[in-house]
């Protein structure tokens, strides 16, 4: 990769990054216009409960499928394993979290006497951010495109939060109208990142192995 299109990269990935998390700026005055003080309090608990989630998720093997694609950019077994090994740890600590998850708000809600809790929203939520094809785009050199990809998610949040979010459906609407998007992007990249690296199935002592490092 030559210097200008590393520059060129980078000012794309800067330019989504704050598109990305500039938008909150423009639907979140909108969400507390339209939902009310208890759905906007919930959403909020939701996303922070399930971006936790999906950090726990990501786990760092992000950054070492990055630097194991560009060290091994000739090996396709090799960078198939790289794939295995990132889309099975992230799925080995997405159930890990979800399971603690699920089991703390169950004793939680026999605490507060059966309080209802939505359980699957920060699932949800955790699964999308958790999954996403940053490191495969990154890794290949195509930043630019993840930042058009980006910029293209954060412009249907806005959208959905606009036509789809109601009071009526209260925070339901809300988990779905942000997450919908992240969670299209995390699907249709893990199809796009199988077939550009391929997948192998990494021994569980690997996988183990790539969780300690």
């Amino acid at each position: 990769m030559n210097f200008s299109s590393a520059k060129s990269q980078i000012l794309f990935s800067v330019f989504a990054q704050i598109f990305r998390f500039g938008a909150p700026i423009l639907f979140y005055p909108i969400l507390i216009r339209t939902l009310t003080t208890a759905d906007f309090a919930a959403f909020v608990l939701y996303m922070a409960a399930g971006q936790t989630i999906g950090q726990f998720t990501e786990f760092g093997f992000g950054l070492s499928a990055v630097r194991g694609i560009n060290n091994l950019s000739k090996d396709s077994s090799a960078r198939a394993l790289i794939t295995g090994e990132v889309l099975l740890g992230k799925f080995m600590m997405f159930s890990l979290t979800s399971i603690i998850f699920v089991t703390g708000v169950i004793i939680y809600q026999s605490i507060l006497n059966g309080e209802n809790l939505l359980i699957l929203a920060p699932i949800m939520i955790g699964f999308a951010y958790g999954f996403t094809p940053n490191w495969f785009y990154i890794g290949i050199g195509k930043a630019h495109q993840l930042a058009f990809i980006e910029i293209i998610v954060s412009m249907a949040q806005l959208t959905l939060v606009l036509f789809f979010v109601s009071a009526s459906h209260g925070v339901i609407s809300a988990v779905i109208a942000i997450t919908l998007p992240v969670m299209a992007l995390s699907i249709i990249g893990k199809i796009h990142t199988v077939r550009k690296l391929g997948f192998i199935k990494p021994t569980f002592s690997r996988l183990v192995s790539a969780t300690q490092t």
